[in-house]
């Protein structure tokens, strides 16, 4: 099976400078890059482990794998709770 191209991901809330600057990124209601391959996209694989600890990972090691990693302390500095 042949692989997409990989493309530029554009983004049309924050390409007119300088009125877009420091601007949210945008939403695609549309989904116009699904399908497609996207630096972004590479951000979010896991190329160098055998296992990932995500979900959304071809080579996820399942939710024992990562709540193993949780327990262990993995995500110790990025944990997000209310505010009491």
């Amino acid at each position: 099976k042949k692989a997409a191209p990989s493309v530029k991901l554009t983004d049309a809330h924050r390409s007119d400078p300088p009125y877009n600057t420091n601007s949210f990124p945008g939403h695609d209601p549309q989904m116009q890059n699904v399908g497609l391959d996207t630096p972004l996209d590479k951000m979010f694989h896991e190329a160098n482990y055998k296992t990932s600890p995500n979900p959304m990972d071809t080579t996820w090691g399942g939710q024992d794998y990562t709540q193993s990693l949780i327990d262990k302390g993995y995500y110790s500095n990025r944990e997000v709770a209310k505010k009491k």
